[in-house]
């Protein structure tokens, strides 16, 4: 698995396990080892992001951790003996993955760079003494870093970042950016993405962690151990698809360079997720990154900010036109029904945007509702004033 080859084109699949020995006490290993041993089975390679130092402090203590401890002997020689085996990738996922801010989540952000400097490089020190390997890719807790950050990885020797599409780039600087497409539970989902954009290796980054599993937390989880163990067999079976670490793909993919980064970034803020159905999100890309030029990416963003619009406008002339007329048949019967309505619209819209603020969830799930209410308020006002002014000008006559 270590010299590892592909077809000339195909889609590749990084699978990128966070949070490596991140909980101590007796933290367990038994979600870690069955993991290994799904990829061992099927003869395949994961990226483990792995957390140098452990903290057992308090939030938002600032640079200097009160308790800070190195990955432990037993997390140390299970990653030991799977990188032997060719089955797990280290990769540093930041230096204690400690809040230091106390707010928004974030390590590094806003330190200077001899405090990030230092940190990235003790922790990448530690890891490739205690597993003997280079360590080549950097993972930001939380996903959160700035421009200090990416010169400290620089400086300290890393090849690739793998954060998200929410981060910055300095293209001076030479690295590599792989981010983090989607998680288990959109992985079919984004295959079948890639295929309607194949051009050469589109990339899905799935992103999972040990409270993914209901082995380790029966409520939040999403997957089991079996069942996560038939998806990475699925995967394995497609012919066009390439499973491989983020070093792996870094040789196969191109071009990985912040231009191609801040392309893609521009596709996902175009919100291909406000489309509600997988027939609409399936003409753009979901869940994936893809290598291809400038020229044809512009296009498609284009594309999914026009469908964007046109889609959400005719959601809105519908529920418009559908209050009106609704509306126009309540006020022939009774003028109080109306009012009654119009208020009560108002209020479900109110209802709507406050929800809208709450937790992530799949765009659309909160702009349709939203865009439907926005039409019924506007159909029902419209038509009460359109009606009451015509009353008002046939008794005045």
């Amino acid at each position: 698995m270590g010299n590892y080859t592909a077809k000339k084109n195909g889609i590749i699949v990084v699978f990128r396990f966070d949070d490596y020995g991140r909980v101590i006490p007796a933290d367990p290993t038994e979600i870690e080892a069955n993991v290994i041993d799904v990829f061992k089975k099927n003869n395949l390679s994961c990226t483990f992001g792995v957390i140098p130092y452990v903290y057992s402090g308090k939030t938002g203590s600032g640079n200097s951790p009160e308790h800070v401890t190195p990955l432990s002997p037993i997390k140390a020689e299970i990653l030991k003996n799977a990188i032997r085996d060719g089955v797990v990738e280290a990769a540093q996922h930041g230096y204690c993955h400690h809040n230091i801010a106390g707010g928004s989540p974030a390590e590094f952000l806003g330190l200077d760079y001899r405090a990030q400097l230092e940190k990235i490089t003790e922790g990448k020190n530690y890891l490739e003494s205690a597993l003997g390997v280079t360590i080549n890719t950097f993972i930001p807790p939380y996903h959160v870093y700035d421009l200090t950050t990416l010169q400290a990885l620089a400086h300290a020797g890393f090849k690739t970042i793998s954060s998200n599409l929410t981060g910055n780039v300095q293209e001076s600087l030479p690295l590599k950016f792989l981010p983090a497409t989607c998680g288990l539970v959109h992985l079919r989902y984004a295959i079948g993405s890639a295929r309607h954009f194949p051009g050469r290796f589109p990339s899905i980054v799935v992103q999972f962690h040990r409270f993914d599993f209901r082995e380790y937390d029966s409520k939040k989880g999403i997957v089991t151990i079996d069942t996560f163990s038939n998806s990475i067999e699925w995967v394995k079976s497609q012919d066009d698809v390439h499973v491989c670490s983020v070093d792996q793909a870094t040789t196969l993919i191109d071009d990985l360079s912040p231009r191609i980064f801040m392309l893609n970034k521009s596709i996902h803020s175009s919100r291909t997720d406000l489309f509600p159905s997988r027939f609409l999100r399936n003409l753009f890309p979901s869940n994936i990154y893809l290598n291809l030029n400038e020229s044809v990416i512009h296009t498609i963003t284009t594309n999914v900010r026009i469908a964007v619009s046109i889609f959400y406008l005719s959601v809105l002339a519908v529920s418009v036109q559908m209050a009106f007329h609704a509306a126009c048949i309540m006020y022939s019967r009774s003028r109080d029904m109306v009012v009654t309505t119009m208020y009560a619209g108002a209020a479900i819209l109110i209802l709507f945007l406050a929800y809208a603020r709450t937790g992530p969830g799949p765009r659309y799930k909160k702009a349709i509702p939203i865009t439907i209410s926005v039409g019924i308020c506007a159909g029902l006002w419209s038509s009460f004033f359109v009606l009451e002014n015509t009353l008002k000008h046939v008794l005045g006559q």
